[in-house]
């Protein structure tokens, strides 16, 4: 929001075709940037490269808009107009659900050559099935007891797990019934 106006001043005076190179390099950038974050990322680590993405894309898409929109009669402007949303919907589309599936078949590979690398006879998964299967101790705050006052809903009874309602299976105190919410 606050580069398309300075987009929108720079477009007389520069040409387009530069100012759309000139915003995808930022949008470059800053795509390499956030790629190199990791679970310690807090919230200007991801503040600043978006801030910058925003700044790089609104010098990206308004000068192509106008390159796009440029050479078109008056007349046929609304036909224009819809056939370049309706092809940058679907280049958006389209590009989501080849990164989709690009992202799926690299995790199956990657299952496919870690699961090659353990069977149940290996010592690293055996000693944490183990680590696993111990209790553990009781380190946090006991769950909270069943609540006192009735079930708002169908179940209108006082259990700790709501049976009766759309809220089955969960435990009273997180359930809708618990929040006088309808069942």
């Amino acid at each position: 929001m606050l580069g398309m106006p300075i987009v929108g001043l720079l477009i007389g005076k520069v040409d387009s075709r530069k100012l759309v190179g000139a915003g995808l390099m930022p949008t470059a950038g800053t795509l390499l940037w956030l790629g190199q974050l990791n679970l310690h990322a807090g919230y200007w680590d991801f503040f600043w490269p978006q801030f910058l993405q925003g700044l790089g894309l609104s010098a990206t898409f308004v000068p192509l808009t106008r390159i796009s929109m440029d050479r078109i009669a008056r007349e046929k402007m609304g036909n224009a107009t819809s056939l370049f949303n309706l092809k940058r919907n679907l280049g958006g589309s389209v590009g989501i659900a080849v990164t989709a599936t690009m992202l799926s078949r690299q995790q199956q590979a990657y299952v496919n050559v870690l699961g090659s690398n353990v069977d149940a006879y290996s010592a690293a998964p055996s000693r944490r099935h183990e680590a696993d299967s111990r209790p553990a101790a009781r380190t946090s705050r006991p769950r909270p007891s069943a609540p006192t006052r009735r079930c708002s809903g169908r179940c209108n009874s006082r259990r700790r797990w709501c049976r009766s309602c759309s809220c089955s299976g969960y435990p009273a105190w997180f359930s809708c019934c618990s929040f006088r919410w309808s069942c």
